[in-house]
């Protein structure tokens, strides 16, 4: 009996060096910067959805999944956001989600790295996404940020008036 008792005790122990935080997203922002005729351009997109198991000290067990809906672009001109929305740029009457998900977490001095696989307009690229994550009780906010090269996804053709660099912010507040 003792040694099935000691066993039992391993066994929930060693469970829990494996566990995992998995987060339920409570809140989220994900915004995008552009030059457009030498003038940063900034907007949003809503309709986040994401799947967060994320644990500082088990980052080769962690991973995570997140998507956006293109067709809430907002830039502060209906106009051109309407014209984002066309087959040039989201095309998002064939894409419906702009995605990313996680390969591989890495320690940094400032935070940590997330090598992700990022889907838009049906094309996926590989993107490296500097990010911290601070933890507090039960809940936790990551906030990254990176660089894509739109012309990558075939959003717009190449353009003397327009950037083809986009900076891209996400934070992302999640409970236990």
């Amino acid at each position: 009996m003792k040694k099935f008792l000691i066993a039992g005790v391993l066994i929930l122990s060693g469970a829990s060096l494996f566990a995992q935080d998995t987060w339920t997203v409570t809140n989220s922002s994900v915004e995008f910067f552009i030059r457009n005729a030498g003038i940063e351009v900034d907007g949003y997109m809503k309709g986040f959805e994401g799947s967060i198991t994320f644990s500082p000290d088990q980052l080769g067990n962690s991973s995570i999944q997140a998507s956006v809906d293109p067709s809430t672009i907002m830039t502060g001109i209906e106009a051109r956001d309407e014209h984002l929305k066309n087959d040039e740029y989201f095309d998002v009457e064939t894409h419906s989600r702009i995605s990313m998900k996680s390969v591989s977490f890495a320690q940094s001095s400032s935070g940590f790295t997330g090598t992700f696989d990022l889907t838009i307009k049906g094309i996926t690229k590989r993107v490296k996404v500097p990010f911290t994550f601070t933890e507090s009780g039960t809940s936790a906010t990551l906030t990254g940020e990176f660089e894509i090269d739109r012309l990558d996804f075939t959003v717009g053709e190449s353009s003397w008036v327009l950037s083809d660099d986009v900076r891209v912010r996400i934070s992302v507040t999640g409970r236990k």
